[in-house]
């Protein structure tokens, strides 16, 4: 199963120019940083620094696969919305990775206990999240969700619109 195509977050031709490889090394950074904006050069430094040996790689694999995999599982509605767009479900993904397995720095800056598990009530927080896709398809700035739809607006990959967007989702996933 290709996650990402199947879920409609890259089209088959990104994956082949490595889009998935990218957004897996952002993601990376998230789990070793925090909520940072990053750039191309920010990438090309990671990628530098574990040239010679990624010696976590395998674990980093698991985790996500794990993530994926639960995405896939509990949150299965989610598949083409616009919660799968590439900078939300990076969101998505680190609220997740830091809820099972944390993120120092999430704890630290935001104090948010890692809770062990992704969602208390996965049910539920899917149907938010379905909620909060559909608020941003429909641009609803006004709406429960307006802190998420601005973190989805213009510079995405910035560190003021991704936190928007992470708390809010860790609002829905009900584990804090």
């Amino acid at each position: 199963m290709n996650f990402f195509v199947e879920f409609g977050v890259f089209s088959n031709r990104q994956i082949v120019r490595m889009a998935d490889a990218e957004f897996l090394t952002d993601c990376i950074l998230a789990a070793e940083r925090g909520i940072v904006s990053t750039s191309p050069s920010d990438l090309r430094a990671l990628y530098r620094s574990y040239d010679d040996s990624f010696d976590d790689a395998q674990l980093y694999e698991e985790k996500f696969q794990d993530i994926l995999s639960f995405i896939h599982t509990s949150f299965e509605p989610l598949r083409g919305t616009h919660m799968m767009r590439p900078y939300a479900l990076h969101s998505l993904v680190t609220c997740l990775y830091h809820n099972k397995y944390k993120i120092d720095a999430i704890e630290e800056k935001y104090n948010i206990p890692c809770a062990g598990i992704f969602s208390t009530d996965p049910e539920k927080a899917g149907r938010d999240l379905l909620a909060m896709a559909q608020a941003h398809e429909a641009k609803e700035e006004d709406g429960p969700y307006r802190k998420y739809i601005w973190g989805c607006q213009a510079g995405t990959n910035r560190s003021a619109r991704r936190e928007a967007r992470v708390l809010s989702i860790f609002d829905v996933l009900g584990v804090s």
